[in-house]
């Protein structure tokens, strides 16, 4: 996230439209702390009569070239951050597709993590925060947080292990260096698919009988109290033993906007 819609008067090419596009999305790149890959938006091209402005108010004049661009951001920025990215648009917009300041409106709406689907039906809280790389909007907290065993507790989405996981998040940086961290509880023979962190990833065994494995090395069982290194970029695959479940504690630092990269199950790897 976030999520833009820019209302316009028809009438400007296609190449115009994509100036805007890309315009506004490097800008939010650049000063909002949005992925490069986290772009989603609609442009409203509207007949006259259909979008009405006032030319002069707090602002101005406004022109037929007048763009308005509705921000639907996840968490809250700080008024400095906001400021930065309104003053980067409307430089970017003067460049391309040639937009005057006193045309750009911008109005900025800020979200939870239940506010958004991204597919499959599921909150980003369901588990798509640590299924896929990290989604801007969430952050770790500024001061002490405390939450009760289980009052976060979820399903992994399909997709990422042989079988859904009940998951709990712990942390959910979305921020380079920040960590992301979960307890996962895994029935006995689910196995995660191939995967790799970009800053490596800790395990630490809670309870049961977990299997590890990184690319070209054996297969290790792990028990409780032991803990498990995977190196940056190191791809691997970890799950339950087929007669015994696997619970863990897995802490994994955001690089780029992501946590992990997914690839395919164990079971197809060529």
């Amino acid at each position: 996230m976030p999520y833009i819609r820019m209302s316009l008067l028809k009438g400007k090419s296609p190449d115009y439209l994509r100036a805007l596009s890309d315009n506004v999305h490097r800008a939010l790149v650049e000063t909002f702390d949005v992925p490069a890959d986290d772009r989603f938006q609609i442009i409203h091209q509207h007949e006259p009569g259909e979008l009405i402005f006032d030319p002069t108010y707090l602002g101005g004049p406004r022109s037929d070239d007048f763009v308005m661009i509705a921000i639907t951001a996840g968490k809250p920025r700080s008024t400095e951050v906001k400021k930065a990215l309104y003053k980067r648009v409307v430089e970017r917009l003067r460049q391309s597709p040639g937009i005057r300041p006193e045309d750009v409106m911008i109005v900025i709406t800020t979200t939870s993590a239940e506010d958004w689907s991204f597919s499959r039906g599921e909150t980003i809280s369901d588990g798509s925060s640590w299924a896929r790389p990290a989604m801007n909007g969430a952050s770790n907290p500024e001061r002490m947080t405390i939450h009760r065993s289980g009052e976060r507790l979820t399903r992994s989405p399909a997709g990422v292990s042989t079988a859904p996981m009940q998951v709990e998040p712990l942390l959910d940086g979305s921020h380079d260096g920040e960590n992301t961290a979960m307890r996962a509880m895994l029935d006995p023979g689910t196995i995660t698919n191939w995967h790799t962190h970009p800053r490596g990833q800790l395990l630490y065994v809670l309870s049961g009988t977990g299997l590890v494995q990184s690319d070209g090395g054996p297969i290790i069982t792990v028990r409780q109290g032991d803990s498990v290194w995977f190196a940056p970029g190191e791809r691997h695959w970890h799950g339950a033993a087929p007669d015994d479940g696997f619970s863990y504690i897995s802490i994994q630092a955001v690089q780029d906007g992501r946590a992990v990269d997914w690839f395919e199950s164990v079971e197809t790897r060529p």
